[in-house]
Parts: structure tokens; C-alpha cells; sequence
């Protein structure tokens, strides 16, 4: 019998794969067949040789993954693992290749091409491209989640993520609008209060927005929401459990979504199965250790296995691989700089035993998809209010800047939240001279660098209509005290402040009190 993997075989296995989950997606409750716990390790099978699949396309037809591959001298049709490929990142795939050498068949369509747009370290967008078959597969993931979630409810979707070329902005309006009643509100507290009133108690409301955001529009909003069924799905940025029991005192539910511009939209979503899991390891550091050898709990998320093969490479930095044959630009082993892992329901269930039998018993609809750990960034950013902002970002600020530039030796940076739950960023400075010297001059040190974040970070100024300047905390201190204590002038400088590290735990402590 000839191989799964034989050509001859390959193109009509995939013609009946597709026409299963068109069928599968045709239908909320279909769909859930997806989550059966028996039928994973099929679902595993599948998502395999997909992959095998893809890369076999892929290497063929398209020119920059051929280029990508010829330094490694491979022939990837003749590999049968993804973990042998070299990684692709926006570094070393997106930037180095021409767009149209990346896209599927080296030829870009006449029309259908939708392009998104995000910020990166110089402060130049960068433009994603994606063709008409990934937004299809996007918008059907998003509505038929909908449905599971919500059924024959009359849904009403306020869309207060950013508008205009942003990706999550855009392609929620784009995915939800011929499923609900959708108003793109942008970020904007105002807007979300005169639409409430507007319409009326008679919906469901799904708000959908960055958490910072969301707590802004919570504490300031002179709606009585408690006549409200509003449901939230964030994005962006995480959440932390004791900013989801607030939501809670107000909002139905609470569900955060995993994607990237890079990628796509809510590659992973947070589940009644995942929140029971999180809560669960933060109130036991034993179980945490088991699962993740670390003291440190991540986000948890669930994500389709037919749709998205994830692995994490030895740095512990997570690898995406869109299994989709027909996307415009395939991506594949691509490195969103994100620290992770990924588990099977099964893995989970044998390193945590009963505690996660309890946890599946209290959720008996839950989905037995594989789960996603993400523990935060690798490369040197911070997220803050869903802008990812770069320690390049402040430098440049600070070597631009006449009076910074000679003021400042070095940085560091990191966001938390105070004790009302708004998040905030605080900013260290390591001074050349006595702290004494610029204590007079604070605020407009904290005006310089405000503002020299806007004008250099593109997504940074779009979200900074959210907050005030107050939320931007800055700080001085003499050389090398601190936080710049027992600094090695042999090795790179870190910027970014490793939250669980003691320093970390200092600057938390310095956070929670900020007001």
C-alpha cells in the first residue's frame, strides 16, 4: 500500500480532508465534533499530514520559501517533519523577500487582497497582506465560536478596537458583521455609553476590546449597566485574573482571544476549561511547577489542531504553522517572538492528574482541543494598551532628544497594574549624573518621553487616545543602584524588566502603590 504521503495519493486525500470540515463548519454543532476527546488523536493524524502537505506546496510554488531553504540544503518534499525546517520570522522571511516572492504561487491576485498594517521597533509600519480565502477561514472560525457561545441570541457586537489599517480593528468588523449587529466604536468610552442607551436592553452585547480599555470605560461610564447583557472578548495584551473578578462584577463573562498581526486574528481562545486551569495553578505553585517547570503561570488558551500546528523551539520561543493550502502568503515555522509551549488535553490530564478532572467535571462542554501556554515576549517589547512598544522605541526617544541624550546612561521598562487594576508604565532612568540634578524637572522629563514615544511609535500613538499621560510613570535614579545594580558592561543591556525576576517583583510592588 502506498504512503499517505505519495503524491498520488496526496491530492485526493486533501479533496476529502476539505469537503469533511466544510461540512464540520457548516454548523455550530458540527463544529464541537472537533473538541471530542476521542477523536483527537485522528484530528492529530490529519493536522500531520497537512503540514506535510503544506510544506510540499509550498516548497514547489513559492519563491522566497525555496530561497529560504537553499542556505540549509534541504528538499523539504522529502522531510517528514516540520521541526527540521529552518524558522521564518518577520526578520529573516517578511522583510529580507519581495511580497509577491512570498505569496503561494509567486504571483499576487488582481483583486481580493486585503493589507493590514503594524508598528515595529523603527517606528515604520509593516503591511500584512491577506488574500480572500484567509478571511474567509477567519470569519467562519469567529462566527461559528459565536454561535457555540451564544446560540439564537440576538447578538449586538461594539468593536472598540482601533479602526482603520490596525488587523484586529479591521477584521472583526469584517468577520462578525453578517452574523450580528455589529458598530465599530473604536476606543472610544463615550460612544460605547450613547449606544447602550440607543438600542437598548434588548441584546446581547459582545464589547470587544483591549483590557486596559475596557477598565477605563468601566470606571468612567454613567450607563447603569447592571440592566445590560454585555459580554467581553479581549485582545491585545494579557489579562490577569484579579482584573477578569472585576470585569466579573459586572460583565456576563469574560474571554481573552491569542493572534497577531503577523498571523491572524484569535488563533487561540480562552475557555471556561483554561480559566479553570490558570486559577487553579495561581492558587497552586505545585502544580504550576508540574506543568510548567516554573514558578511563572502563563495565559492559557485552546486552539484548533486542523488549523494551526504550534511547537516551541529550544530558546522556549513559539512557532506557527497556518495550515491552511489555500492562504495567500503561507506561514510556516513563523516565530512571533512569543515565550510558550503547547500541551494535549491528554498531557495535561497525566503531569496534573485529579486537580484537572475536577477542573473538566466543572466545565462538562468543555473542548478537547490542545492548549497554548503563553508566558509573555522574547524580543525586547512590552505591551500596553495592545501597542507593543520597543526598547528602541526609547531609545530613540532618549538619543534623539538634545537634553535626554546627555541626561540619560540607561532604561529600563516594564507595565503592571496599580491597586484600582488600571495598567500602567513605569519608566526607570539611569541618570549620567547626581538624580538631584533633574528632580525639579520631572514633569517635563515625563512630557519628553511621552510624547517622544507617540511621534516614534505609531501604534503607541494611536492607543495613547485611551489614557493620560498620568499612566506613563517615569522615574530617576544615580548610576548603577537600583535597578541598574550589579550591571555587566560586557553583555547587551536589558531594557525590559523581567517581571518574574525579585527586580520585578519590586517594580510590581512600586506599580500596585501608583495612583
Amino acid at each position: 500500500m502506498k504512503s499517505p504521503h505519495s503524491p498520488s495519493l496526496a491530492a485526493p486525500i486533501a479533496w476529502v480532508l476539505s469537503a469533511c470540515r466544510k461540512l464540520l463548519d457548516t454548523r455550530p454543532q458540527f463544529h464541537a465534533l472537533l473538541g471530542a476527546s476521542s477523536l483527537q488523536p485522528l484530528f492529530e493524524a490529519i493536522a500531520r499530514f497537512k503540514t506535510w502537505l503544506l510544506i510540499n506546496e509550498t516548497s514547489r510554488r513559492c519563491p522566497a520559501f525555496r530561497q529560504r531553504l537553499k542556505p540549509h540544503d534541504m528538499n523539504a518534499r522529502k522531510i517528514q517533519r516540520v521541526s527540521r525546517l529552518p524558522e521564518t520570522s518577520k526578520e529573516s522571511y517578511t522583510k529580507p523577500y519581495p511580497l509577491e516572492d512570498r505569496t503561494r504561487t509567486g504571483i499576487l491576485p488582481r483583486g481580493g487582497i486585503v493589507i493590514d498594517e503594524s508598528s515595529g521597533s523603527s517606528g515604520a509600519p509593516t503591511n500584512w497582506v491577506r488574500g480572500s480565502h484567509e478571511r474567509q477561514a477567519v470569519s467562519k472560525a469567529l462566527q461559528l465560536a459565536c454561535g457555540m457561545m451564544h446560540g439564537k441570541e440576538r447578538i449586538f457586537v461594539l468593536n472598540c478596537f482601533a479602526p482603520g489599517p490596525w488587523a484586529t480593528g479591521m477584521n472583526v468588523s469584517m468577520s462578525v458583521a453578517d452574523v450580528s449587529w455589529l458598530k465599530s466604536i473604536g476606543p472610544d468610552t463615550n460612544k460605547i455609553d450613547a449606544t447602550l442607551r440607543e438600542f437598548g436592553s434588548g441584546f446581547r452585547y459582545l464589547l470587544r476590546g483591549y483590557p486596559p480599555f475596557i477598565k477605563r470605560f468601566l470606571d468612567e461610564t454613567t450607563t447603569g449597566l447592571s440592566e445590560f447583557d454585555i459580554h467581553l472578548v479581549l485582545g491585545g495584551e494579557g489579562n490577569s485574573e484579579g482584573l477578569r473578578d472585576y470585569f466579573l462584577q459586572t460583565f456576563a463573562s469574560v474571554y481573552s482571544s491569542s493572534g497577531a498581526s503577523d498571523l491572524e486574528i484569535s488563533i487561540g481562545m480562552e475557555t471556561d476549561l483554561t480559566i479553570g486551569l490558570r486559577r487553579s495553578c495561581l492558587d497552586d505553585p505545585i502544580l504550576n511547577r508540574k506543568l510548567f517547570g516554573t514558578s511563572e503561570t502563563p495565559i492559557i488558551f485552546q486552539y484548533n489542531p486542523l488549523d494551526y500546528h504550534i511547537e516551541a523551539n529550544t530558546e522556549g520561543e513559539m512557532l506557527f504553522t497556518v495550515l491552511r493550502r489555500n492562504g495567500l502568503i503561507p506561514k510556516i515555522r513563523y516565530n512571533l517572538k512569543d515565550r510558550g509551549s503547547v500541551m494535549t488535553c491528554r498531557e495535561v490530564d497525566r503531569l496534573s492528574g485529579k486537580q484537572f478532572q475536577r477542573i473538566e467535571e466543572e466545565n462538562p462542554r468543555h473542548l478537547h482541543f490542545p492548549f497554548l501556554f503563553v508566558f509573555g515576549r522574547t524580543d525586547p517589547t512590552v505591551p500596553f494598551f495592545g501597542a507593543n512598544l520597543y526598547a528602541s522605541d526609547l531609545e530613540r526617544v532618549i538619543n534623539e532628544h538634545p537634553d535626554l541624550v546627555g541626561l540619560v546612561q540607561s532604561f529600563r521598562m516594564i507595565t503592571g497594574e496599580d491597586e484600582e487594576l488600571d495598567r500602567n508604565l513605569l519608566i526607570s532612568l539611569e541618570l549620567v549624573g547626581a538624580k538631584e540634578s533633574c528632580m525639579y524637572r520631572m514633569e517635563t522629563i515625563q512630557v519628553w518621553i511621552y510624547e517622544g514615544l507617540q511621534a516614534v511609535n505609531q501604534d503607541f500613538r494611536e492607543v495613547s487616545k485611551m489614557f493620560s499621560i498620568k499612566r506613563v510613570h517615569v522615574e530617576c535614579h544615580d548610576r548603577e543602584p537600583g535597578p541598574f545594580a550589579n550591571a555587566d558592561a560586557r553583555l547587551k543591556s536589558n531594557y525590559i524588566v523581567d517581571a518574574a525576576s525579585p527586580v520585578g517583583a519590586s517594580y510590581r510592588k512600586r506599580l500596585s502603590r501608583t495612583s
